[in-house]
């Protein structure tokens, strides 16, 4: 499902396309169901406060994870952290983007957000809009049904790309097969296998779907054409994305499959869907996008020149004209805050820890990572705020999850508390045993990590 942002950050689902605070995200890559960096690199996410991302290319911006936290969902896999080889749970987005691409549609359903490299000039306005007629149909390869050489104008279509490395992309398809099968005779289903991995065996996926995928399905050709001449001219960075091809082939809408979709058809079949509106209320969307993406690289440009005061005034201003911002960018803020006025830093933490995300585990363990993280260069610690933050995460989780559980073992350890340390590791480790998800080298690594408290308490 692709994802979109919304004012409580977590309610709406989002694409695929990995996007930070600032709506800028890293990049997929070969892993299935991972963003686009390399395993090592993604795996070092999960490091010890969180806060600090790896650059998974040269363009990524720097501060990442806070998107994983509000909009990732736990998934199979694991995801390696900071210390060299240890392993933990990955949290996977709801939608991806290829490598290269500026998140686009903060505001938008569930999507696989795949990392998002930041564009030095802003977003360019797309080529292909709502309104103008559809580009030439080309695929490479006909997977199920079809074939399909081009679009009849007197038909209604669905175009959605997908790929088989995308979590949310496998979580809207069977939606799309009961799309397929309530407007059967009316609207033509096909999927598009876009920016897969190099020996992708989309036929084996599908196959491996079977009646959960029924729907025409064609991969791109080898030359991308797909994704280029829709998905690159519409502005569509993140998978699944769907196009609604209308009759005289004019495109009447894009979204998340998992969104309005179904309501959409409805109304193109009637006669009464107003894609002009539509059109209007998505330019809108993207030059908020815009002017988001052109604070987010002003702030990290001020960071990046050590002028974080300057850079703390800049995103205030901005948030003041743009309320909704300010929990996109909450990570980027905590830091600020943390450079300039280390106690302003605890206060807004727990601002957010009781309001906006009290009820979201993953953003609260970043926020209670944060408070101990040694990156920061912290005067006076405020350890009871870690915990009362990351134990809110726990009780959140049913103490059921075993990468929020090693974080509180940190928190406690880093606070001096080793007996409720080595609780939490053991909880951690009990849990991720019983885990398939968990390899065994994970739990292997957690086992180590708990004797090696152990030994300190000794």
């Amino acid at each position: 499902m692709r994802i979109r942002k919304t004012s409580s950050t977590i309610s709406k689902p989002i694409r695929t396309s990995a996007t930070t605070s600032f709506a800028i995200r890293p990049t997929p890559t070969s892993a299935q169901n991972s963003p686009t960096c390399s395993n090592a690199e993604w795996s070092r996410r999960a490091k010890r406060s969180l806060p600090s991302a790896p650059r998974c290319r040269k363009e990524r911006h720097r501060f990442s994870y806070w998107w994983d936290c509000l909009n990732y969902v736990p998934s199979t896999g694991n995801m390696p952290t900071s210390r060299g080889t240890r392993l933990m749970p990955r949290l996977v987005p709801k939608r991806w983007y290829p490598q290269g691409a500026t998140m686009k549609k903060l505001l938008m359903p569930l999507v696989v957000v795949v990392g998002l490299a930041v564009a030095s000039g802003g977003l360019a306005a797309p080529a292909l809009k709502c309104g103008d007629k559809a580009p030439a149909f080309k695929v490479g390869k006909w997977v199920k049904g079809g074939p399909i050489t081009k679009l009849d104008p007197a038909k209604i279509y669905v175009i959605e790309f997908w790929a088989t490395w995308c979590g949310p992309c496998k979580q809207s398809i069977p939606h799309l097969t009961d799309l397929a099968k309530k407007y059967k005779d009316k609207v033509t289903f096909v999927g598009v296998s876009v920016w897969e991995r190099p020996g992708a065996d989309v036929a084996a996926f599908v196959k491996s779907m079977g009646s959960k995928m029924d729907y025409n399905v064609a991969t791109d050709t080898s030359n991308n054409y797909m994704a280029g001449a829709w998905m690159a001219a519409a502005g569509e960075r993140g998978i699944p994305a769907a196009f609604v091809v209308g009759k005289e082939n004019k495109i009447l809408w894009i979204g998340h499959p998992m969104g309005d979709l179904d309501s959409v058809l409805a109304q193109v079949i009637e006669g009464k869907f107003d894609s002009a509106a539509f059109a209007e209320k998505r330019a809108k969307e993207l030059a908020l996008e815009e002017k988001r993406t052109e604070t987010a690289t002003e702030v990290e440009t001020l960071i990046k020149q050590g002028k974080s005061k300057e850079a703390l005034d800049k995103l205030d201003k901005y948030i003041a004209t743009d309320a909704e911002f300010e929990n996109m960018a909450a990570d980027v803020r905590v830091k600020l805050l943390y450079a300039t006025d280390e106690a302003a830093g605890y206060a807004y933490v727990r601002k957010l820890a009781e309001g906006p995300f009290k009820d979201n585990p993953y953003a609260l363990t970043w926020l209670a990572g944060s408070v101990v993280d040694d990156s920061y260069k912290h005067k006076s610690p405020d350890y009871d705020l870690a915990v009362s933050v990351g134990s809110r995460a726990v009780e959140l989780t049913k103490a059921q999850d075993a990468y929020i559980l090693s974080r509180m073992a940190e928190i406690y350890a880093k606070k001096g508390d080793i007996d409720k340390a080595v609780e939490s590791l053991e909880s951690a480790v009990k849990v991720a045993s019983s885990d398939k998800d968990w390899p065994k080298e994970a739990v292997d690594q957690l086992k180590s990590m708990l004797q090696e408290i152990k030994d300190k308490r000794k």
